[in-house]
């Protein structure tokens, strides 16, 4: 699975690049889709207590994230991985750079765009938009199937000009569940 979700986002970018100019259309004209992302965040965190104090920082990528306790960092190909012992899950965070017309839409009319790509992709998919701190995540969540295997997957998008980071969470079994200490 952790190709397909390579492949998956390069494939949005590429495809994103072609599509730059039918946003910029959209947003000039009445737009006559509805946004698939709830009109209210949710405030999270909610529970405080499950995560480490002292955050994650990568400076290189320009993040920080506190992770949920007990959990290691391992610097992976396309960002970083973050694991536990006993919990079959994968959790990545990758920053992307974006082509610089990505500043002439908003961030709802690009993640729009992503998640009618991602759409094709996943089953049993929803969308929902966070507000942690001062900044917004856009979440797609589905069932991804790579080659016969399928498994749960979270995507958490968070857009700052042209660089987006994306938190990958997801498992390598439909039947293996996400611990809601992550979500």
């Amino acid at each position: 699975l952790i190709g397909g979700l390579s492949f998956g986002i390069s494939s949005i970018i590429k495809n994103y690049k072609a599509k730059v100019s039918d946003i910029q259309y959209q947003q000039q004209n009445i737009d006559i889709t509805k946004s698939v992302f709830p009109e209210n965040a949710i405030n999270l965190p909610s529970n405080y207590e499950s995560l480490e104090k002292t955050p994650y920082i990568n400076s290189d990528s320009g993040f920080s994230i506190n992770i949920p306790k007990g959990w290691k960092s391992q610097i992976v190909e396309n960002g970083i991985s973050f694991s536990k012992d006993g919990i079959n899950i994968f959790f990545v965070v990758t920053k992307i750079v974006l082509p610089q017309e990505v500043k002439n839409v908003s961030a709802e009319t690009f993640m729009n765009s992503v998640a009618r790509e991602l759409s094709n992709r996943l089953t049993n998919i929803s969308f929902n938009k966070y507000k942690i701190s001062s900044e917004y995540a856009y979440n797609i969540n589905g069932i991804m199937t790579v080659e016969k295997e399928s498994g749960n997957i979270n995507y958490y998008y968070f857009l700052n000009g042209t660089n987006m980071y994306l938190i990958t969470i997801g498992t390598n079994n439909v039947k293996d569940s996400i611990p809601n200490e992550i979500l």
